[in-house]
């Protein structure tokens, strides 16, 4: 028995939680998070969070010089 089906792409600097899935053809940008249990049915684009089941964005990643709350 084989598993048939597309690649998937997952960027440098990528987190990923515990228990997430990535289905097939999925794109994961550089420097994105997928929180833990989360199902990824679709590209997440760069320096974005995801979380849910389906996946969805629900904000951009804030960097070290951006001033504000998590």
């Amino acid at each position: 028995r084989s598993l048939v089906g597309s690649e998937m792409c997952i960027r440098d600097s990528v987190w990923i939680g515990m228990n997430v899935t990535i289905l097939s053809g999925v794109h994961i940008a550089q420097g994105s998070v997928i929180a833990s249990g989360a199902v990824v049915t679709k590209d997440v684009p760069a320096n974005m969070i995801a979380a849910g089941v389906p996946a969805k964005v629900i904000r951009k990643v804030k960097k070290d010089t951006e001033k504000g709350e998590i």
